[in-house]
């Protein structure tokens, strides 16, 4: 894209250069000022181009930044509801766990030690899995209230 532009100001300075290259005898060329009257307005469209492209330059890496900067780390929205299932299914997992091996324990396959164990670390877990699902679950009404004031 800057090819681009460079290029075309190579053309219209080239272009400047032989209209005002004249030798002062040329159509125009009629006062005594008129070469540097023409040599300052091709200056001037020049020194537009040149802020024009630079200006494009800036806005290009504007866009470049927003676009590769700014978007990632942007927030991705949380699908509280899935996350919910998902911690519901692990909680049943675990309830499961604790069914089985109170089965076990009851039947002499597990001895006290590890019956006691394995349910203590379930139970913790379980209470995790429990205190996230009412963490969710308050978030999702408060966005619910925030939905509702907008």
């Amino acid at each position: 894209m800057m090819k681009n532009h460079f290029i075309l100001l190579v053309v219209i300075l080239m272009a400047a250069v032989a209209f005002a290259d004249d030798g002062g005898y040329g159509m125009l060329v009629e006062e005594p000022y008129s070469t540097l009257i023409i040599v300052v307005v091709i200056f001037v469209i020049l020194t537009i181009i040149a802020v024009a492209v630079f200006l494009l330059y800036l806005y290009t890496l504007v866009m470049y930044v927003h676009n590769n900067v700014i978007r990632r780390h942007q927030i991705e929205p949380i699908d509280y509801e899935l996350e919910i299932v998902q911690l519901q299914n692990r909680k049943r997992e675990l309830e499961e766990m604790i069914k089985i091996a109170t089965h076990k324990f009851h039947r002499r396959k597990l001895d006290d030690q590890s019956f006691r164990e394995i349910v203590r670390d379930q139970q913790g877990k379980l209470i995790e899995i429990e205190a996230k699902i009412n963490d969710i679950e308050e978030r999702m009404i408060k966005l619910e209230k925030i939905k509702k004031e907008h």
